[in-house]
């Protein structure tokens, strides 16, 4: 198998992402292994995300603007179609990539696996969140042994043949769970491993009340429990779909664990006018996740 000298591509999708996209492409411009394409779908932003994309000046870089807004899974897709490489990566735009984060990945591919699962930090390795912010990362339970697992396609690799084999990402999923969906297929044909050298680390991002209660799409954790029995903590214990989330609907003040758990601390009066929008927040993912149970007619609580 050769894997040393082999093309990489690297997948991004890209909606309104003109705050942080020039980060995310910088540091990927600057990776140690630069035998690369970069793939950018830009699901038809509407701000100048487009225009700082092309004020990049590199060859390696395919950019390709849909006519109209695409979900996330479609859009990696599209990325898939275009892609020639023998192993794809894949990155959301708000990430910022070590600078061996595709030698690091490309060396676990010599064991003859099908995916590579890298660590993702929020913000930094010490950074501690306050409660407005939008925590994305895989090192949570890192202290207890179990690392990976959740196949956040903001830092994961699989082969071009598996995808192909997959048919990609299940565009049912459209704008979430669709990288954890298409992580549990591809363990099925073969082993997807962790690397914990494979560093990504999310820019630091910050809830509005808006998007704290824009939850609709938590109902696809009911397509996860259907599709593959699914028991992840964050998604279902037997028929208690979201357990997390179901408890603080139940009994708000469990709310402090989660953040304790977390090890998010308040650190703003923004932080503290948060706190109720975070309860109604449960209710709207309870609401999204029984709308999703009646039309698969699954049963869940």
């Amino acid at each position: 198998m050769v894997v040393s000298n082999s093309k990489i591509s690297i997948i991004i999708t890209v909606f309104n992402e003109a705050n942080f996209i020039s980060k995310c492409i910088s540091s990927l411009l600057n990776q140690i292994y630069k035998k690369f394409e970069l793939i950018i779908i830009d699901s038809n932003s509407t701000d100048n995300t487009a225009s700082i994309i092309c004020s990049f000046k590199d060859k390696r870089i395919k950019y390709i603007k849909t006519k109209k807004r695409v979900s996330i899974a479609k859009g990696r897709n599209i990325g898939i179609k275009h892609a020639t490489g023998r192993y794809v990566f894949f990155i959301d735009a708000d990430c910022i990539a070590s600078k061996t984060w595709l030698r690091n990945g490309i060396k676990r591919f010599k064991e003859g696996v099908v995916g590579v699962e890298g660590k993702t930090y929020y913000a930094s390795k010490n950074y501690v969140p306050s409660f407005s912010d939008k925590i994305r990362k895989n090192n949570i339970f890192e202290k207890w042994g179990q690392n990976g697992g959740e196949y956040f396609s903001c830092n994961i690799a699989y082969t071009k043949e598996v995808l192909s084999i997959l048919n990609g990402f299940d565009e049912r999923y459209e704008n979430m769970f669709e990288d954890r969906d298409l992580g549990l297929r591809a363990n099925r044909k073969g082993k997807i491993v962790f690397c914990k050298k494979m560093e990504v680390f999310h820019q630091k991002r910050i809830f509005s009340i808006k998007s704290l209660l824009k939850e609709s799409n938590y109902g696809n954790i009911v397509l996860l429990i259907k599709d593959h029995k699914d028991k992840n903590i964050f998604v279902g214990l037997g028929v208690f779909a979201c357990p997390v989330w179901l408890s603080i609907m139940i009994c708000p003040p469990l709310l402090f664990f989660y953040f304790r758990f977390f090890k998010q601390k308040p650190k703003s009066f923004y932080d503290l006018i948060l706190l109720p929008f975070y309860y109604l927040r449960s209710i709207v993912i309870r609401y999204n996740i029984w709308e999703s149970a009646i039309k698969e007619k699954v049963f869940v609580i």
